[in-house]
């Protein structure tokens, strides 16, 4: 699989083990029922990281990362703009639900930090949430109720 990796650094005074434990148990599972509706097909932690193929980006310090994430979608741009558009859960999930929780153990939301590399650059202790659209962990149900309360409005 041929998916481009993105690069995360974790938040200060947590230790490495701290964010993969969190990051893979805790964090996965609230991405997961909103990426598998919002057509992620497949989503990849890799821990314990190590250099697998030349960089391109000689400046770049593998050890200043902590971890990637590989994710595929097929949603296109027009299914984006319009569940922006026409779906309160596509954008007040993952703002008020998604986002926070990144805040709690990243070194800031991903979207504000992480470096895309390319696909294969790192290996690791891979953990696949998502594959072929089905999800391989189980979410818990205080995440699906918490996810069904936006699904029906009742978090907004």
């Amino acid at each position: 699989m041929t998916t481009p990796q993105n690069l995360l650094k974790r938040r200060p005074g947590t230790t490495r083990e701290e964010f993969s434990k969190y990051w893979e148990t805790k964090h996965a599972l609230i991405v997961l029922p909103w990426a598998l509706k919002y057509g992620i097909t497949y989503y990849a932690q890799i821990h314990d990281m190590s250099l697998q193929s030349p960089i391109d980006d000689m400046s770049l310090n593998l050890q200043e990362w902590d971890g990637a994430s590989e994710m595929i979608s097929t949603a296109s741009e027009e299914d984006k703009a319009a569940w922006r558009a026409n779906d309160p859960c596509y954008l007040g999930y993952y703002q008020h639900v998604i986002v926070p929780d990144e805040e709690r153990f990243l070194i800031d939301k991903a979207a504000s930090h992480v470096k895309t590399i390319k696909p294969g650059t790192v290996t690791g202790r891979k953990v696949v949430i998502i594959e072929d659209g089905k999800a391989l962990v189980d979410a818990g149900e205080e995440i699906m109720t918490l996810w069904n309360q936006w699904m029906d409005g009742d978090s907004r």
